[in-house]
């Protein structure tokens, strides 16, 4: 028994009675073609693809130079199995969201990694795009390769990356968080309820997301007049906190803690109920994003939060207009929204705090 082959352009288009070049106009919908077609011919050609359930090669459209709206989404980091608290699944939401609303499919890439054994992710593989299949692509991940990103913008690939990024020599388009002025929200909010002395909490990476918060930390330093020391500034991971530190720290004067990353947050909290502080009694926190990865239970922290659903839909809107009519302003920045919780209080008096 023979199997059936699949229906080719030149079989739609020996049906139709045209030529294969007259069938691709027709059913890759190429109005910029020099070759014009009549109506009663394009309903032919189309009736004629429909008779033989004939579907377009997307790899063929796209090597012929022709869009096959699909957009590619590449995520240099793992991300399954995903669920609501899962950092990305608000990004992939609005990603989803927004390319149903232009009309366009989704192909995810995720694959293809450097070697054995290694969890890097690679665009490119012998050379070659792997990215060629889509008109363009929405990436994502903090463990990005840069060399890779400077060689779609050689190429000339329309991308847009979640998330500022800066490479030298190179203009990436990216729709980002306002994380800088977001953070300069939180310090307002904790000057007027009478913290004059607060110690910066940072993360090990010098991702540009962190360098936009510690910006926004020194500018609201700096505009609310408030005393700086090197020492209240420490990039620290979650098991180095401990209780001598702590109290060292409120020592010094510190009454709230600024906070990048959630997991040091939470130890910081269960750090300072050993020592005996009340938090927002004793001491303030406030965290530098919404925790979304890590959640242990629902405690409302003073915070700003991260419009991520809202970025991946405006990665879609800029890259379509950079599809559709080659936008030039390839830059986005949304603002965060700060969020009062219960994890800050007005100053104490130092005269005597509880456990020091």
């Amino acid at each position: 028994m023979s199997r059936q082959l699949r229906p080719r352009l030149v079989d739609v288009a020996k049906r139709a009675g045209v030529s294969s070049a007259v069938a691709s106009t027709v059913l890759n919908d190429r109005q910029d073609s020099n070759i014009r077609v009549s109506p009663e011919t394009a309903s032919r050609v189309r009736q004629a693809a429909q008779e033989l359930s004939y579907l377009p090669n997307p790899a063929a459209q796209s090597l012929a130079g022709g869009k096959n709206h699909i957009l590619g989404v590449f995520t240099f980091d793992p991300i399954f199995p995903l669920t609501q608290q899962n950092f990305y699944h608000p990004f992939l939401l609005g990603i989803e969201q927004e390319a149903e609303d232009q009309d366009y499919d989704l192909l995810l890439f995720t694959s293809a990694r450097t070697g054995e054994g290694q969890r890097q992710r690679q665009i490119f593989r012998g050379g070659i795009n792997r990215l060629g299949l889509a008109d363009g692509a929405v990436l994502l991940g903090r463990e990005d390769d840069r060399s890779e990103v400077s060689q779609l913008i050689r190429q000339h690939y329309p991308f847009v990356y979640i998330g500022r990024r800066e490479i030298s020599g190179a203009e990436v388009p990216y729709v980002a968080a306002d994380y800088a002025s977001g953070t300069e929200q939180v310090m307002r909010h904790l000057a007027e309820l009478g913290h004059r002395r607060t110690a910066y909490l940072g993360s090990l990476g010098d991702h540009e997301a962190n360098i936009d918060r510690r910006e926004g930390y020194s500018r609201a330093i700096t505009a609310l007049g408030l005393p700086d020391d090197p020492s209240w500034k420490r990039r620290i991971q979650p098991e180095e906190l401990t209780e001598e530190i702590l109290r060292g720290w409120v020592r010094s004067g510190i009454t709230a803690f600024i906070v990048e990353d959630d997991m040091v947050a939470r130890r910081l909290m269960r750090v300072a109920e050993a020592s005996g502080f009340d938090v927002p009694s004793d001491l303030s926190v406030a965290l530098l994003g919404d925790p979304l990865e890590h959640v242990e239970d629902s405690l409302p922290w003073t915070m700003f939060r991260i419009p991520r659903k809202e970025m991946g839909r405006e990665a879609v809107k800029l890259l379509a207009g950079i599809l559709s009519v080659g936008k030039k302003d390839t830059r986005v920045v949304l603002p965060c929204k700060f969020e009062l919780g219960v994890t800050s209080g007005p100053a104490p008096d130092r005269s005597g705090p509880k456990g020091g």
